[in-house]
């Protein structure tokens, strides 16, 4: 069980960083080229990215610390709870905060193409 899950969170990590370091950064290239008025904007999701890695980090450790004590959770659930708890629980707010960060970024991407730069009359 312990094995599937840092594996199970090594694939997601993996995936979670290498969408903030480069397809991101990507995506940030073209905003930047197709809508400069938008590096404000693009200064902020490279922050939000910034946290999210930091985060990943803190999960790894999470994900390490219940993995190193699973072995003992067997005969008393009470125990296991106090780690998968806290792991859930972050688990669930650190997807949710990748998604909000993922449809952030698609978005402004979308929207680096699609802004009128006109004129004003």
């Amino acid at each position: 069980m312990a094995s599937r899950c840092t594996k199970a969170w090594s694939e997601a990590g993996a995936q979670t960083h290498f969408h903030t370091k480069h397809l991101h950064g990507r995506q940030y290239d073209e905003i930047a080229k197709q809508d400069p008025e938008l590096l404000p904007r693009l200064d902020l999701l490279k922050a939000e990215d910034a946290a999210i890695e930091q985060l990943r980090d803190q999960l790894n450790q999470t994900v390490i610390r219940v993995a190193k004590h699973a072995p003992s959770f067997e005969p008393d659930e009470e125990k296991a709870q106090k780690f998968t708890k806290t792991l859930i629980d972050d688990g669930l707010a650190f997807v949710i905060r990748v998604r909000k960060q993922s449809v952030a970024v698609q978005t402004w991407y979308i929207e680096a193409f699609n802004r009128d730069g006109g004129s004003v009359d």
